[in-house]
């Protein structure tokens, strides 16, 4: 019996000697290099008009369309909405291009490569005391 104490009391003693000791080498973080801090981007807000005719519900460019466009000349987009421009009377006629724009967040050191493409900076409309109102795209 004294046996079994004597045993069981020792192996309590080693695990809980075992758990004191700090754990020493092999930890993966330790072995990668110090994380380089992420550089923020600066976006800014280009938008191109959707070329959309009144009365003809199919027409212009989805902003998928104008996404990809400047996707496929190597400018990287971070979000995409759809908008209509405010603040401007237009005819109602059917045939005539309504005031519906696509909106993109792309990194501003790509503004004149996008400006290439047809595209403009939002802030020109505010340079016209112009706005725009965000509506929910048909994707």
């Amino acid at each position: 019996m004294k046996v079994k104490v004597i045993t069981v009391l020792v192996t309590a003693l080693l695990i809980s000697a075992c758990s004191s000791i700090p754990f020493v080498g092999g930890d993966e973080d330790d072995e990668k290099p110090a994380a380089k801090k992420k550089e923020k981007i600066k976006t800014t807000l280009v938008y191109i008009p959707k070329g959309e005719l009144q009365c003809e519900d199919d027409s212009g460019d989805p902003v998928k369309a104008t996404k990809a466009r400047l996707v496929a000349s190597g400018i990287s987009v971070y979000s995409s909405e759809c908008a209509k421009i405010a603040g401007m009377m237009h005819p109602s006629m059917c045939g005539e291009v309504t005031l519906d724009i696509n909106v993109h967040s792309i990194n501003e050191t790509y503004v004149e490569q996008a400006q290439k493409l047809g595209f403009e900076l939002i802030e020109t409309l505010e340079d016209k005391d112009l706005d725009y109102d965000v509506y929910p795209c048909d994707l």
